[in-house]
């Protein structure tokens, strides 16, 4: 049973009805849903089937639908393949489904295929459960949102063994006497199932004649039962629903389509369907059986026969008695029946029945032999050999075979003969008499087939051949197919065909052992069939030369010391394959590069006379259609002449040549058009096919016969430098780097000359291509290359000179290039130490630098701080400095960061201190401190840790930690204790430090109940507590100490200022009405009213 929970939401519209695909198997039962007025089951054309759920009241604002469907769906055996059933719905916007699949303790259920479906957690669909099914296997969670969810289940008992009946100890015996068979058949059923259960024993042409044994079982006969077909059913699904085959449900039902038809009914050949015996038992346990039954035998064609379907075993032997020794058996269901002990012996397999066929032996006669042959033969023409391949299918229809013999006629050789009963074979008699003897390894009654494979060495094209015609001795028969094909560049045409009726050449039957020949625009087939050995077949072979078409792309190069040429050559073959292409390429060139993608080799013949070359290139099979070769010659030898005669690569053989044509050179040449032809078309560099450095002309190739010459001119050099001179000042060494930043043009160059001063030692040159460097005199240096440079070139230079470490005059002028048209840079002297730099002697075009304008290249070359630095547009220049270096300073070696102090003053007079200093130490041992009179040290830590500090005359020595990092922090704490002469009065003092303090923070505070009045000292309070009164306030007023900016100063001044401004406005001799008065009554009422 199934329950499917549906749910449809409105998007837009309104919704009267809703069509549901049914995608599986079952019947629907009950659909409930409070809004549903009635559904019914729909089928289309197809056969496939809807739910239509139509709304009891269709309205627009109706968003929601919800239905309950119930499914059943039956079987009657186990195990069985089931369908689930899922709705679809037609044309959604969005579909969702989620599917649980839950069994009992019983059964068992596997998943045997899923289609557009996914395994889920089942705790993701733990809310569809609508039963708990006991403890058993987990359920199953799936979710589709496709429209075509598919998902078999294969449905058995969790224990089969538990409820079915075995049967065990299976025996057969049967006696055959005549035209009876009599059979005993006995073993133990054994069932664990309490309830029993039933066994089909016997069906078919049998019948029991006794039953013996003890009545715990009953047997009973039944009809077969048939299968109602149910819709969308097909013999495969019912096939493997009940553990059968498709070939069984058509033997159980003869004449059966394979297109069913609903309520339909079928046989269905398993237990439980088919007809006959059963043992039926009432409760579990172990049962002897032992059965009593006759075979019907038949007989038919000379041989008697006998069928029935016996009880399913593991293991079932088989006895046979009452038949003579010499009984030929056929079509056995058994294995083979061996002679036992009067009788004959054989196994049954698991499950089916017997059946049997047999007769008595006849004495053999020797007859005569009669056979015959059909034949199937192919010749394939290639150049200068002829294959062919002739398969021979014998029959035997009398007596015995030995060997196979076949008359041979034409010209050719045997090279192979296969088959599998073949033990040897050979070719004798000379000329028109020649016989191929096929000897087999035994004498042959039946079948066979042998192929027999030929060749025969052809001459030079064309020419007319025949093939071998191999013809069978004295068989009563002879016929076949024929087939002639071309294989490669050759055309074919049939002069000779008697004995023979040409078929379309798809007549010729397909056979493994001749190969399929395909779609081939250029395959010749001649198919024929012939009925007598007796046929003549000649043949004219010819070639089939094919057709070129060239298409070159060739770039030619021109250097100081070489030329080379390469070339992409396309070729486009039609008509006929091509084997190999030959080349016409320029004398004295060497192949340094040939590639193509199915290249084998490559042979290149040199002419004694001088003339060109010969390029031969060999291909690894028939080409056809197009091939690119990638080509590269050189010559090392330099052009000599001012005007190069651009030397030709000449296809042979072909129709056309087309493409275009390139000439480059190394930097410094300059190429120009001396002459040219009418086969080609100058174009422009840009409009070449192929990007190429350094091209310079173009051409156009309309045919092969092209003549192009080249004049060739050397450029002027011209040689620019921008340099950097960088010098590093260290203790009484200068290092020297000079970058020489060159741009080459004209020609190519491959030394370079420089001019250093005579006092710089470890002179070294770093770039590209550095071949090494010498000296060529006192101060000039020669640097050569690997290979010549052009364009744009870097070089770097590093030296290095001595000096007096107190100071000295240094030049600071860096390696000169030599053969140059300019040089400008700069010049930039750097150092980590401190140095007096003053000018002392500069001449030429030097412009001083500040550090800020110098460029962001190369402030990147350096960290060090500048001493000096100068621009430079040409030379010659000096730059003479003076250094002089300065003196070093010390750094502290013990230093308080922060000293942080509070003090707590008593009513008595008594003053506790206590100070945190936080110090750094280099290599100190202790820190002094001069306590001041009357002040004692109570207690002193570091760290945490108590240390007894050391009396030394006045002052006290704390001892510090030796720690390998002087900037590790150390924390010092002291308490000091001292007590005033006087209550009423009390002086501070703090110790003096052997060190510098960086920053103190010193807080007093005084005891409760009590404040602290500051008097005088070498520090001021932040916040001093001073007395006052009324005229102390208006005393400090007046003299300008006060704080306006505090509430009680301002209360006080508008108090003061607003009477002050009244008792003008009112004294004597003011007349009242005054605008005077009145004003000044205003502004001393308002100061008034805001102090108030």
């Amino acid at each position: 049973t199934q329950r499917i929970e549906f749910e449809a939401n409105v998007v837009r519209g309104k919704l009267e009805e809703i069509i549901l695909r049914l995608v599986g198997r079952g019947d629907i039962a009950q659909v409930r849903g409070d809004d549903l007025r009635d559904w019914s089951i729909r089928r289309d054309a197809e056969g496939n089937r809807y739910l239509v759920l139509r709304v009891d009241k269709p309205d627009a604002d109706r968003k929601q639908i919800k239905a309950t469907v119930e499914t059943r769906d039956e079987f009657e055996t186990l195990p069985v393949v089931l369908q689930p059933l899922t709705l679809v719905p037609v044309n959604p916007a969005l579909h969702e489904g989620l599917l649980r699949v839950a069994t009992d303790a019983r059964l068992r259920v596997e998943v045997e295929g899923m289609t557009n479906l996914s395994r889920v957690d089942p705790a993701d669909v733990a809310e569809l459960a609508v039963a708990n099914p006991g403890p058993g296997q987990p359920p199953l969670g799936f979710r589709y949102f496709a429209t075509t969810p598919a998902l078999s289940l294969k449905l058995d008992w969790s224990e089969p063994d538990a409820h079915r009946v075995l049967f065990e100890q299976f025996q057969l015996t049967g006696q055959i006497d005549g035209e009876r068979a009599s059979f005993r058949l006995q073993g133990v059923a054994r069932t664990k199932n309490p309830g029993g259960g039933e066994l089909f024993v016997l069906s078919g042409g049998a019948a029991l004649t006794d039953l013996v044994g003890g009545r715990d079982f009953r047997i009973e006969h039944r009809e077969p039962r048939h299968y109602l077909v149910k819709s969308g059913d097909n013999l495969g699904r019912i096939a493997s629903q009940y553990a059968t085959t498709v070939a069984a449900l058509r033997e159980a039902n003869p004449g059966q389509s394979d297109e069913l038809q609903a309520n339909q009914r079928l046989l269905l050949p398993v237990p439980g369907f088919a007809g006959g015996y059963y043992l039926v038992f009432d409760r579990a346990g172990e049962f002897p059986v032992e059965l009593k039954f006759d075979a019907r035998v038949s007989e038919r064609d000379g041989w008697r026969r006998l069928n029935f379907e016996v009880v399913p075993s593991a293991l079932r032997p088989v006895t046979l008695t009452g038949l003579p020794a010499d009984t030929e058996f056929r079509e056995a269901s058994t294995s083979r029946l061996e002679p036992r002990d009067r009788g004959f012996a054989a196994h049954l397999p698991a499950l089916g029945g017997l059946a049997l066929a047999w007769r008595e032996a006849r004495p053999e006669t020797e007859g005569r032999l009669f056979y015959s042959v059909e034949s199937l033969a192919e010749v394939s023409v290639s150049p200068g050999l002829l294959r062919q391949t002739h398969l021979f299918d014998v029959r035997v229809m009398q007596g015995e075979m030995n060997r196979f013999e076949l008359a041979l006629n034409g010209v050719g050789e045997v090279v192979r003969v296969a088959g599998g009963d073949i033990l040897s074979w050979a070719v004798e008699g000379t000329g028109d008499e020649r016989r191929l003897v096929v000897q087999l390894n035994q004498a042959k009654k039946s079948d066979f087939a042998i192929a027999v494979y030929t060749q025969t060495p052809l001459g030079e094209f064309p020419l007319a051949v025949e093939p071998i015609r191999m013809r069978p001795a004295d068989a009563i028969r002879f016929g076949g197919f024929l087939r002639v094909v071309n294989d490669g560049a050759v055309r074919l045409e049939v002069t000779t065909a008697s004995g023979l009726s040409q078929v379309s050449p798809g007549q010729f039957p397909q056979t493994r052992a001749l190969r399929s020949l395909g779609e081939n625009a250029g395959l010749q087939v001649f198919a024929y069939r012939f009925s007598d050995g007796n046929y003549a077949l000649a043949v004219r072979a010819d070639n089939i030369l094919p057709e070129l078409g060239v298409s070159q792309l060739l770039v030619y190069h021109v250097g100081e010391s070489e030329t080379s040429i390469e070339g992409e050559i396309e070729l486009e073959i039609r008509e006929a394959p091509l084997r190999e292409f030959t080349l016409s390429i320029p004398a004295g060139y060497a192949v340094t590069r040939l590639n193509s993608a199915r290249l084998a080799d490559y042979f290149v013949t040199r002419d004694e006379a001088g003339g060109p070359s010969r390029l031969r290139i060999v291909f690894s099979g028939p080409v056809i259609g197009r091939e690119l070769i990638d080509l590269r010659l050189e010559d090392n030898r330099s052009l000599a002449a001012t005007d190069w005669s651009l030397p030709r690569i000449e296809p042979e053989q072909v129709k056309s040549v087309r493409g275009y044509l390139g000439i480059a050179s190394d930097p410094g040449l300059r190429l120009t058009t001396s002459a040219a032809n009418d086969s080609v078309t100058e174009v422009a560099p840009a409009f070449f096919p192929r990007k190429v450095e350094g091209l310079q002309l173009a051409w156009r190739l309309r045919d092969g016969a092209w003549a192009v010459t080249a004049g060739v001119e050397r450029l002027e050099l011209s040689v620019q430098v921008e340099a950097l001179h960088l010098f590093s000042i260290g203790e009484g060494i200068a290092y020297g780097s000079s970058v020489l930043n060159y741009f080459i043009s004209g020609s190519p160059v491959s030394v370079l000359t420089f001019q250093a001063p005579t006092n710089y030692s470890n002179l070294e040159f770093t770039g590209r291509d550095v071949r090494g460097w010498r000296q060529l005199a006192d101060g000039t240096w020669e640097v050569s290359l690997h290979s010549p440079v052009f364009g744009a070139y870097t070089l770097l230079a590093s030296y290095d000179r001595q000096f007096a470490a107190q100071g000295a005059t240094l030049a600071f002028e860096g390696v000169q290039p030599q053969g140059v048209q300019s040089e400008q840079g700069h010049v930039i002297v750097i150092s980590d130490f401190q140095f007096q730099v003053e000018p002392a002697g500069i001449t030429g075009s030097l412009l001083p630098l500040e550090p800020a304008e110098i460029s962001a290249e190369h402030r990147l070359l350096f960290a060090a701080p500048v001493l000096a630095s100068y621009q430079y547009v040409g030379r010659p220049f000096s730059l003479g400095l003076e250094l002089t270096a300065l003196a070093q300073g010390e750094t502290m070696d013990l230093v308080i960061d922060r000293a942080s102090i509070q003090s707590r003053v008593s009513s008595e007079g008594h003053v506790l201190t206590d100070l945190n200093y936080l110090l750094k130490s280099k290599g100190h041992s202790h820190l002094r401190l001069t306590l001041p009179h009357s002040v004692e040290l109570w207690n002193s830590m570091i760290g945490g840790v108590k240390v007894v500090p050391v009396a030394a005359g006045d002052d006290t020595l704390i001892p510090l930690p030796q720690h390998s990092d002087p900037n590790e922090i150390i924390t010092l704490t002291l308490k000091l204790a001292s007590k005033a002469s006087s209550a009423d009065e009390v002086a501070l003092a703090l110790p003096v430090v052997g060190a510098p303090v960086l920053q103190t923070d010193w807080s007093v505070e005084p005891e409760t109940n009590h404040r602290l009045v500051f008097r005088e000292g070498d520090l001021r309070p932040l916040r001093a507590g001073v007395e006052f009164t009324g005229y102390d306030l208006f005393g400090a007023i007046l003299a300008g100490r006060s704080d306006l900016s505090t509430p009680l100063a301002g209360v006080a001044v508008l108090l003061f200022v607003g009477l002050a401004v009244m008792r003008w406005a009112t004294r004597p001799g003011r007349k009242r009405g005054d605008a005077l008065a009145r004003f000044g009554l205003v502004l001393g009422g308002g100061a008034l009213l805001l102090a108030l």
